[in-house]
This record gives structure tokens, sequence and C-alpha cells, in this order.
């Protein structure tokens, strides 16, 4: 990353792990960096080596491009082999669980869409 610091990078990573309900501490200890350093992450005092942000996007579950500032997509995509990975590693009962979820999110999401595709027509 750059040696001046980054406003957007600061609030974001705050943003992300404030969303994740974690602490500075909690943070720091599960990204092997102490609560100090990511104090001043967060205020823009200095900022991570690029493996570091790289290492606490990917913690966090955003995009590293969203981390830096290089984006608006918050959230990172999953490849097909992770979420095969994901997947296999749950119980029988939980594959269940979660495939009933995801196809809650897909119908969700094509109702959504529906809605949307109703109202541009009404509007048109």
């Amino acid at each position: 990353m750059s040696n001046k610091p980054n406003n957007k990078f600061a609030r974001r990573l705050k943003e992300a792990r404030t969303e994740k309900g974690l602490s500075l501490e909690e943070l720091a200890k599960a990204n092997g960096t102490t609560k100090a350093t990511l104090s001043k992450y967060e205020n823009a005092k200095c900022e991570p080596k690029m493996m570091k942000a790289k290492k606490l996007a990917d913690y966090l579950g955003v995009s590293f491009d969203w981390l830096i500032g290089d984006s608006d997509e918050k959230w990172s995509t999953v490849t097909k082999g992770e979420l095969e990975a994901l997947f296999s590693g749950l119980s029988e009962k939980d594959q269940k669980e979660a495939l009933k979820y995801l196809q809650y999110l897909k119908l969700t999401s094509e109702m959504e869409d529906q809605k949307s595709a109703t109202l541009n027509q009404e509007e048109a």
C-alpha cells in the first residue's frame, strides 16, 4: 500500500470489523498483530503492508479491493471450490439446512427481480 495513510481504508476496516462484532483485540489476535497497530490503521495513522491488508480482508470476508478503497464491491466472491470445501466440511444434517437456506435465498432473489421488473414496466 502507499506511504500516505488512506482514510477510506481506515473507515472501511472499522466498518467491517464492527459489522462482524469483533473488538480490536479479537481481530488483532486472529490476524497476528496488536490492538495498538489495528487502532493506528483505523485512525489512519498508518497502513498495513499489502499482504497484511489481504489477510484482514480475507478474515473479515470483504473484498481486498473494497477494503483498500479501490472498489465499491464490498463482499468477496466465493469460488466454486471454496463453496464445495465449506459444504463438504458440514455434517449431512447441516448440509441439508444449508441447501434449504440457499434455495430460500435464490427464491427471494428471483422474487425481488420479478418485483423490480414489474415496477420498471409500470413506470415505462
